[in-house]
């Protein structure tokens, strides 16, 4: 997995104001793609702003690059962010194992589930969904782990077999942030909310989940 680079130093040393978080993702559609060190591109979530895509960030530019998100953390939702839900699976083995081997497993049967409903139809709801891997997230003892956006939840205690669910799931709703008071719907694999205060999301899972406990 790739490590800390200047510019993602920077940038993360810039999000601590916003309490935001940088890491590094990878899909195959990257693939012969080339990726530069120096000036990478940036997807940015949020609750407020939705989906920012950032062509290029650069030492250059990085000034730019705060304010644009800045004045984005304000609001409305961008245009972009109903136009496609992205799937992040930790892959992240250096850091645990268990990330490295699960994640894995579980990336490779999302994409091979993703296939089978595309083959069924090529331009529905599924065809907006885009699978990629990220570096460390928390809680290996959870893994596999997951995020899901623009939706802004966190998954953990991920299988092969839970491939179908998390598409349904996904495509069920709009492509859109979850309201900090919005029920999570994904059972026992739910961990966390993008943007919501700790206590808040044990009330949501309370609420939602009972005495129920992961396994």
């Amino acid at each position: 997995m790739k490590q800390a680079t200047r510019i993602s130093s920077e940038l993360q040393a810039r999000a601590i104001q916003w309490k935001g978080l940088v890491n590094f993702a990878w899909r195959k559609s990257f693939a012969g793609q080339a990726i530069r060190d120096d000036a990478p591109s940036a997807t940015v979530y949020s609750m407020t702003g939705g989906r920012l895509e950032i062509p290029r960030i650069s030492m250059d530019n990085i000034n730019e690059v705060q304010q644009t998100i800045s004045s984005y953390l304000k609001g409305p939702l961008t245009a972009q962010t109903s136009e496609e839900a992205h799937i992040y699976v930790c892959t992240h083995r250096e850091r645990d194992c268990r990330c490295g081997s699960m994640g894995r497993l579980v990336v490779d049967a999302l994409e091979k589930e993703l296939e089978t409903r595309l083959a069924q139809d090529p331009t529905g709801p599924f065809s907006r969904i885009k699978i990629g891997e990220v570096g460390h997230v928390g809680g290996h003892k959870h893994a596999a782990n997951m995020l899901v956006f623009p939706h802004g939840e966190w998954l953990g205690q991920l299988r092969p077999r839970d491939a179908s669910f998390i598409l349904d799931r996904i495509v069920s709703a709009p492509f859109s942030p979850a309201s900090p008071d919005q029920l999570p719907d994904w059972g026992n694999h739910w961990r966390g909310r993008m943007g919501l205060q700790k206590q808040t999301q044990k009330d949501l899972w309370k609420v939602s989940c009972g005495d129920r406990v992961s396994s």
